[in-house]
């Protein structure tokens, strides 16, 4: 289910390397873009911008409420909210910033015409405007039990909460963007990392 926030819906998915990342194959990554939808198809309202195309389809009508995800920032320029110059790039195509989140991410509104031209690593419609879930990847100290860190998720509203097999310290989660500053903050937590996806031909 879309709704406001990548749901890890894609199949072949795996994490990657020390910042996790998604990879995705095949769904959603064609190379070919999608116009909008004919006048006798019926509208789309639910969709994903990602691997610079719209699955199932560019949304109908010139704006529609996104959550743009620019992707992991590099250590010497924190992961903490989105750049000033993304922000910018969304007002100066004509769109609104709704949101500003506690990663490198905004809720926009905008026409989705234009968001090629945005940059971001992903984007995807808002089903309930009034939520702000955020998936992220939960960096910890390895002398720390991923138990206590499940706990902490729990405390502060997470839900998805898996630890990663395939990278030891490393549990993802679904949190309401509010929590990050305190998950960031509490004790053996190494990092806040969003969900960043990854494509086969990149």
């Amino acid at each position: 289910m879309m709704q406001g926030s990548v749901r890890f819906r894609f199949p072949g998915l795996i994490a990657l390397g020390l910042v996790p990342m998604l990879w995705m194959g095949g769904a959603g990554c064609s190379s070919d873009s999608h116009p909008s939808t004919p006048p006798d198809e019926e509208p789309i309202t639910t969709a994903m911008y990602v691997c610079s195309s719209w699955d199932p389809g560019q949304p109908t009508g010139t704006s529609v409420l996104l959550d743009a995800f620019w992707g992991t920032r590099d250590p010497e320029d924190p992961d903490i909210g989105p750049a000033p110059e993304f922000l910018g790039l969304v007002e100066s195509l004509g769109g609104e910033v709704v949101h500003a989140y506690n990663l490198s991410m905004a809720r926009i509104r905008i026409d989705p015409s234009v968001v090629p031209e945005l940059d971001v690593n992903w984007a995807i419609t808002v089903e309930e405007p009034a939520l702000y879930p955020v998936d992220v990847f939960v960096g910890y100290d390895r002398d720390m039990d991923a138990s206590e860190v499940v706990d902490l998720l729990e405390s502060v509203g997470g839900t998805n909460i898996e630890p990663l097999t395939v990278l030891a310290g490393w549990i993802k989660a679904t949190v309401p963007d509010e929590s990050i500053p305190v998950i960031r903050a509490s004790e053996g937590i190494r990092a806040v990392a969003g969900n960043g996806l990854a494509c086969a031909d990149e």
